[in-house]
């Protein structure tokens, strides 16, 4: 099974000065039992070796994507950038500025075994029954990336 970066690396303390806004992360994490979310994903997720040879991520790391998917209401095509963009959702899923980042079509892939096992939608309910068992809401976002159309002369 994957496992992230867990030493600190030369790009994680050359960053480490910055600002990063992780109040929302670290609320979800102080709130959100991983350990039972983990379970649920790997009595459902049959992970094994990449096309490449090497282990594959883990389902836990693949879920926090799906999740900043919901919650930000990313298009499955932009995660990957949008995790590459952010701190906050790199460290969210638990990676350093080091590790190798899911594809898109891994983090589909992953998403489509859940929907066809119908357990990934337990998930999410999951999530939320804890937020709300704790007293919480959370009202989704969005991140956009902007579009170019370009025009083709005639």
């Amino acid at each position: 099974m994957y496992k992230p970066t867990k030493n600190i690396s030369f790009a994680d303390l050359a960053i480490a000065e910055r600002k990063i806004n992780k109040s929302f992360f670290n609320s979800i994490n102080k709130i959100i039992n991983w350990n039972k979310i983990e379970k649920l994903i790997n009595q459902n997720y049959s992970k094994g070796k990449r096309t490449d040879g090497r282990p594959a991520y883990s389902g836990l790391l693949l879920f926090k994507f799906c999740l900043l998917e919901e919650w930000f209401d990313i298009k499955n095509n932009h995660i990957e950038d949008c995790v590459n963009d952010s701190l906050s959702f790199t460290y969210f899923a638990g990676l350093t500025l080091e590790d190798e980042i899911p594809s898109r079509s891994t983090i589909r892939n992953f998403k489509n075994e859940l929907k066809q096992k119908g357990e990934f939608l337990n998930l999410i309910n999951e999530v939320e029954k804890q937020l709300k068992a704790n007293n919480v809401e959370l009202i989704k976002g969005v991140i956009r990336y902007p579009k170019l159309k370009i025009k083709v002369d005639d």
